[in-house]
């Protein structure tokens, strides 16, 4: 047996068309993973209600920690993240799940150099 740890990618900027074209590198960059099924762990882009701030999430491949699944994700994921940091106002990933630990950043655009 094995805990399920979960990362989350969070995506956030003010302009909504470069995070369209983000969130479609997503989808074509998951795809392979998922069996051509990349768009349903990534949301839609969502609005805020005030000031026109629009974020999206790539939901966690909820595979067992130390799984090959988990690996292959974790590491397209950062793939994934450092291609866009500079892209895209932020992109922060966490880590949450079973266990007692508590939930941590892996990724933050904004602390990368």
């Amino acid at each position: 047996m094995g805990t399920i740890r979960n990362e989350m990618v969070i995506v956030h900027d003010w302009e909504k068309d470069r995070l369209e074209k983000v969130r479609e590198d997503a989808i074509n960059v998951f795809k392979e993973l998922t069996d051509g099924n990349s768009d349903m762990m990534i949301s839609p882009i969502m609005a805020s209600y005030i000031n026109q701030e629009y974020t999206f999430v790539i939901n966690g491949d909820c595979s067992k920690s130390g799984w090959e699944t988990s690996e292959q994700f974790h590491e397209t994921r950062m793939k994934w993240c450092k291609k866009h940091q500079y892209d895209v106002q932020n992109i922060i990933v966490i880590n949450f799940g079973e266990d007692d630990e508590p939930c941590y950043i892996v990724f933050d655009s904004n602390a990368e150099s």
